[in-house]
């Protein structure tokens, strides 16, 4: 009987070693991919340390010292190096554990890569998480995925804990490149983006948006002071904001002047997910078509309120360019002035509008509506009214300026109006 027992302890006891050494390599295997690091935050002091935070990606940093030229560091990494500030991250090793900038700002940053992708402070997100600090005085050109903050955020999260700061991120100065350009992040696919806000000139050729270029995650309870100039698909907050994107509670400020060619908004210049929840007092320039706050709506901008003066091309809104999704209890009150497809609330409209109200003159050559320019066969306008003052020359209307097929009995899913208005229409000939 002592053998056997003997036996059987020897047995457990080989057991509890290999589940030691196992666990012990899994544990080492894990630190050498850039594990959490077991919870251990490596504190920041220079540009040394923000440089080295490349070479585990995944652990937990803490910023301790505003970093700027004079920093030590700085002109090894950023002033001498070629290409200035190496971003932190790529899609080979991205970025994967949290940066706590700890309310310090990073000044002075320099990255001139117009032939790279994923380009800004940290160039790759994955999973991670950066929080808590303000980079200003930036200078930052890339070709797509381009934000002074991050270039590319996947599924990371760009924002701060509860109870910290007002705002969690800020970015200011200059970013340049090609596609997918934003003020703070270039590129958020199913990330968050909240709490931040951005003061930074955005200039790209397509979805360039002041605080996110293409939007496919969710931004929220953000702000944006500064100009965005693009040529296709700009936005005030974002360019494009993708089918699964969300823009939450984020305001464009009186300071914002957005300039476009193609698909330009002060909020979206393209919406295809949820718009909810923002304000934009702004301008909005464009020599073609756009809009106050999205122009091209095919899914749902509902609680958006505009002060914004809008002097564009054709279809033309006060709050949507061109309407094929649903635009709910939203309202406008900004100058909105056009050549054709005009409204003071929609230019063109082949989806719903409800509950929705304008109060802003209404200027323009065909198709002027005080609420509505141009109302399709299968557009719906329902329980919605404005006070608009509304000049045009042809196909002139007090709440829809021309209504497809109106001359007919309407059918009853095209057109059902159940709305007030008031202020006067003019037209050439009209006192």
């Amino acid at each position: 009987m002592k053998t056997i027992i003997g036996t059987r302890r020897q047995r457990y006891l080989v057991r509890v070693g290999i589940f030691l050494v196992t666990a012990a390599l899994i544990a080492g295997m894990a630190g050498c991919n850039g594990g959490s690091s077991n919870g251990v935050v490596e504190q920041i002091y220079d540009w040394n340390g923000l440089d080295a935070i490349r070479h585990n990606p995944g652990r937990n940093y803490l910023l301790m010292d505003n970093l700027h030229k004079d920093s030590n560091g700085y002109d090894d990494l950023v002033k001498d190096q070629d290409g200035g500030w190496q971003p932190i991250g790529d899609k080979y090793a991205p970025f994967t554990g949290t940066f706590d900038g700890n309310g310090k700002t990073i000044k002075d940053l320099v990255i001139i890569r117009p032939g790279d992708d994923d380009v800004g402070l940290f160039g790759y997100v994955r999973k991670g998480e950066i929080k808590n600090i303000a980079v200003v005085d930036a200078d930052v050109r890339g070709r797509e995925q381009v934000g002074v903050l991050v270039g590319y955020n996947w599924q990371g999260d760009v924002l701060s804990d509860p109870g910290g700061l007002a705002y969690s991120t800020n970015s200011a100065g200059n970013v340049t490149g090609e596609d997918k350009v934003g003020g703070l992040v270039g590129y958020n696919y199913l990330g968050t983006v909240g709490i931040s806000r951005s003061s930074a000139t955005v200039s790209s050729d397509k979805r360039a948006g002041g605080l996110v270029g293409d939007n496919l995650g969710t931004v929220t309870q953000s702000r944006y002071y500064g100009e965005v100039t693009g040529s296709w698909q700009v936005g005030g907050l974002v360019g494009l904001n993708g089918v699964r994107g969300r823009v939450l509670a984020s305001d464009g400020t009186n300071t914002v002047t957005v300039t476009g060619d193609t698909f330009v908004g002060g909020v979206a210049g393209a919406n295809y997910g949820l718009t909810n929840g923002s304000k934009f007092a702004g301008q909005v320039i464009s020599p073609r078509n756009a809009d106050s706050l999205v122009l091209l709506n095919e899914a749902t901008v509902s609680n958006l309120r505009s002060t914004a003066s809008v002097a564009v091309g054709s279809y033309v809104g006060g709050v949507v360019g061109f309407n094929e999704g649903t635009v709910d209890d939203c309202s406008s009150s900004g100058s909105v002035t056009g050549i054709s497809y005009v409204g003071g609330l929609v230019g063109g409209n082949e989806g719903t509008v409800d509950s929705c109200s304008s109060s802003g003159s209404v200027t323009g050559e065909s198709a002027v509506g005080k609420l509505v320019g141009y109302n399709s066969l299968a557009g719906i306008v329902t329980n919605s009214d404005s006070t608009s003052c509304v000049t045009g020359a042809v196909d002139c209307g007090p709440l829809v300026g021309e209504d497809s097929g109106s001359a007919a009995p309407l059918p009853e899913y095209r057109l059902t109006i159940h709305s007030t208005t008031g202020g006067s229409v003019t037209a050439p000939g009209e006192g």
